[in-house]
């Protein structure tokens, strides 16, 4: 049972977060630094460098987002369960959520934005070129914005701490996403290799945001559960609708 204060549990798991990806940066930064000044290409020859390398798929940093992605998912649908036995208009959109991070989940592990959309787009013949890689930004930006506006209603209701935590963490993963990216694509087509210094870092720096920006929503999300919800089982309906009559309308 979660206590309905929230705290110390939520800002403990968040603080295992945050030390769990500082360490994932770190161990990026020394390996694949070690990579480049040695002559390897981002640790592929080096056995186990490839799989600290923060910009590699199916390895360990990899397998942290996923789960951390499905985290969200699953907290999210605790709450959409919640609502559900209230009959809160806001089920939907709690729901809708879950849905949306599971399939970012789903994405980290299968990297359907990096092989199966370009894939797609191209069958389609949407003008993408063979062998130029695809821009997934301005396609990812277009996709924000259209969940942010369907979501905008809900986001203003929510509680200021939940809303201020969603804002924050939704900036903080668009910097790593697509700034930081920006930046580390700069240094690649600069040198014209990956094996560099600068890359390193840079890229670094773009994943860890990502998976910080994930951890803050992850904490707002448990914060909500404990600070409005308290517990979820399955034959708690009405103690949950007694508790939500002293909360204000979320």
């Amino acid at each position: 049972m979660l206590k309905r204060q929230g705290f110390g549990f939520s800002e403990n798991f968040f603080v295992f977060q945050f030390i769990w990806i500082t360490f994932l940066f770190l161990t990026h930064l020394v390996s694949q630094s070690y990579a480049v000044i040695f002559g390897s290409e981002n640790g592929s020859s080096i056995g186990s460098f490839a799989m600290l390398n923060l910009d590699n798929e199916a390895n360990i940093p990899a397998w942290y987002s996923a789960c951390a992605l499905f985290l969200c998912a699953v907290l999210a649908g605790v709450i959409a369960y919640s609502r559900w036995q209230m009959h809160n208009g806001a089920r939907y959109k709690w729901a809708g959520l879950g849905i949306v991070f599971a399939y970012l989940s789903l994405d980290e592990s299968a990297s359907f934005h990096e092989g199966f959309i370009p894939g797609l787009l191209r069958k389609l013949d949407l003008g993408l070129v063979p062998g130029v890689p695809f821009d997934w930004a301005p396609f990812g930006m277009a996709l924000f914005a259209l969940f942010a506006l369907i979501y905008l209603r809900f986001w203003l209701k929510l509680p200021p701490k939940t809303r201020f935590l969603f804002a924050i963490s939704a900036g903080i993963f668009l910097l790593g996403a697509v700034g930081f990216e920006k930046v580390s694509h700069f240094y690649e087509a600069l040198y014209q290799t990956e094996n560099t210094l600068s890359y390193v870092v840079t890229c670094g720096i773009e994943e860890f945001l990502e998976m910080f920006g994930i951890a803050i929503f992850n904490y707002a999300l448990l914060s909500y559960i404990c600070e409005n919800i308290g517990f979820v089982s399955i034959n708690n309906a009405p103690q949950q609708r007694a508790f939500a009559k002293e909360q204000l309308v979320r």
